[in-house]
């Protein structure tokens, strides 16, 4: 089981409430993961951080130093502790595995985010800076995010959380003063556990104890954070980086800060020459791979289940993201697209690319589609080999984005809210005051604070009341009123001047 139907809804419980009656919940007291992993057991946990599509900036740089499980009074298990700043527009079709950790197992009911900085970035032509805005945060760095449902970590499932990070929903203009901005925790968060584990993941690092026969190596030296507790099930988790992890050995020796890869039956291998065979693939390789979690049946939890290999990743290929402009055409294996951004490229260029021997496409959300689906319209982020020709790009792999453009956005005051009918008056809006019906698998946050720490909560409608201010994003319908695929409600006792 996947986890990932294509569906814009982010939550999928069914698989983590399954493990529900054979878990008792960890009683802590307020004690430390420490304490509780020892006497309780653990689980391994995933962290997957991916983000929407944004068109305002160039790089939108978030610096993060710690991710926090919340349980029962006050019980906490850390999955990241150190310091890293992660370009969110770097990750608007494919994941980054962020962290990968033994977690003490329990019933958890928030994620608690700690941040120290949030830059937005534009960029010229030429790839120097123009414009820096830094949004206000919480004054103590502190976000809490409340699903709907609480989640478990047992120690007979490996478990992944998938942060879907929406900037373009979290960066708001404070409506009271200066042009100030301010960040509003917009986070979709998916929780799967089973076969295959999320979304397609990226890793970058290097190969290490190639086995062509079996078709599985291991990838090394990666940005991702292992922490394996002693008590842990899952083998030797290390350390992804050398300071600042969530309590790893820094004596680690490099084999244990490795993640186990086995190639799928169609992997695709490309060098800067092109296409390959994965017994080309030798131990040193610098690669960037393609692929999901899975869950492996070795000493780890986890292992990445590689779609496609990329030898030399980082220096022969490149980033493209675009508009395609026509359609994929089997004659000449190609399409052309409109140049968004891309390394290399002049934003609006227009430019050809050709897809090499052994390309795949996959949605956003992760499904497999074939060259022949790529229409034009679509929005796409290709990863490829520029040729300084034409075509001008050759296509290892293209991500099409199958999520729904918002359409509209408005903002006003709730008015008139019927739970039982999903639907409301959004009062004092651009166009004036306007009908909307909530569809049946919007998203609806509600925004407030917690003391210094803000707080996002996915709520349904019936937890909303009138007078509240709210944004909406939706398509209007023949009916005049507007369909609407998320809600964004600021509690009343934050609403209003956009306080850090």
């Amino acid at each position: 089981m996947n986890g990932n139907t294509g569906s814009r809804r982010r939550y999928r419980w069914a698989p983590v409430l399954a493990l529900l009656a054979g878990l008792s919940i960890v009683s802590c007291g307020g004690g430390s993961s420490e304490d509780a992993a020892s006497s309780d057991g653990v689980g391994s946990v995933a962290v997957l951080l991916t983000d929407g599509p944004v068109s305002n900036y160039d790089q939108v740089n978030l610096t993060i130093t710690r991710i926090e499980l919340i349980g029962d009074n006050g019980a906490s298990a850390v999955v990241f502790s150190g310091e890293r700043t992660v370009d969110l527009l770097a990750l608007s079709d494919d994941a980054e595995v962020f962290s990968l950790v033994d977690a003490p197992a329990g019933i958890y009911h928030k994620i608690r985010f700690t941040l120290t900085a949030l830059e937005l970035v534009r960029l010229d032509d030429a790839g120097a800076v123009v414009e820096t805005v830094e949004p206000e945060l919480p004054a103590n760095g502190t976000v809490d995010l409340d699903p709907r449902m609480d989640f478990i970590v047992s120690g007979d499932e490996p478990l992944v959380l998938q942060l879907d990070l929406d900037a373009d929903k979290s960066i708001q203009a404070i409506r009271l003063g200066n042009g100030r901005y301010r960040f509003r925790p917009v986070v979709f968060v998916e929780i799967v556990s089973g076969a295959a584990l999320g979304r397609y993941a990226r890793l970058e690092g290097t190969v290490s104890g190639v086995d062509a026969d079996a078709g599985t190596f291991n990838l090394c030296g990666s940005r991702t954070t292992f922490h394996h507790h002693r008590d842990g099930r899952w083998g030797r988790w290390g350390r992804g980086d050398r300071t600042g992890d969530a309590g790893g050995d820094t004596g680690a020796d490099d084999e244990s800060r490795c993640v186990p890869a086995a190639a799928a039956t169609d992997v695709s291998v490309f060098t800067g020459a092109g296409a390959a065979a994965f017994g080309d693939l030798v131990d040193g390789a610098e690669v960037t791979v393609f692929g999901r979690l899975i869950r492996n049946g070795g000493d780890s939890a986890f292992a990445m289940q590689a779609q496609v290999i990329a030898v030399d990743g980082d220096q022969a290929f490149a980033y493209v993201r675009g508009t395609v402009t026509s359609d994929y055409d089997a004659g000449s294996g190609g399409f052309s697209l409109d140049v968004i951004r891309g390394d290399g490229f002049d934003t609006g260029a227009a430019i050809t690319a050709a897809a090499l021997d052994g390309a795949r496409v996959f949605t956003r959300s992760g499904t497999a589609l074939a060259l022949e689906d790529i229409d034009a319209g679509f929005g796409v982020k290709v990863f490829g080999l520029p040729t300084g020709a034409t075509p001008e790009l050759q296509a290892a792999v293209v991500f099409v984005n199958d999520t729904a453009s918002a359409g509209t956005e408005l903002s006003g005051t709730l008015s008139a809210i019927d739970a039982t009918n999903s639907t409301f008056t959004l009062l004092g809006t651009a166009q004036g005051d306007v009908c909307v019906r909530v569809k049946d698998r919007a998203d609806i946050f509600l925004i407030g604070a917690d003391g210094e720490t803000r707080t996002s909560a996915s709520v349904t409608l019936d937890a909303l009341s009138d007078g509240l201010a709210a944004d909406v994003y939706g398509r209007f319908e023949l009916t005049g009123c507007l369909a609407a695929s998320d809600v964004i409600v600021t509690a009343a006792e934050s609403a209003g001047d956009g306080e850090g």
